[in-house]
């Protein structure tokens, strides 16, 4: 397999998952351009309640959706090395049930 074709895949995958994250609310803290993970802030609520920090967002997904992403300073990390495209459905309405909110 060639690597261009690695990276366009993983370029595309960085795209869509920017693209869905920013669409449900979320905000990017820095625009990818190579790599896996795409690197968020930190919502201020969630859920219709306050977001103490990135590791109770984190938490809170993971109690109320399932969705699983890393705590970093007061940031969320989302990897997109599985198929996000196969993802994308169940993805939104994680983030659409989460209903982020940036004070």
């Amino acid at each position: 397999m060639a690597l261009r074709n690695i990276a366009r895949w993983y370029r595309e995958r960085l795209y869509l998952l920017g693209d869905l994250l920013t669409d449900c609310g979320m905000r990017l803290a820095i625009e990818p351009v190579a790599g896996f993970y795409t690197l968020w802030e930190t919502p201020t609520r969630a859920f219709g309640e306050p977001v103490e920090n990135s590791e109770a967002f984190n938490l809170m997904m993971i109690d109320k959706v399932g969705g699983v992403g890393v705590n970093f300073a007061n940031y969320l990390r989302y990897a997109v090395c599985a198929d996000v495209a196969s993802m994308k459905d169940a993805l939104r309405r994680a983030f659409e049930i989460a209903d982020v909110r940036y004070d």
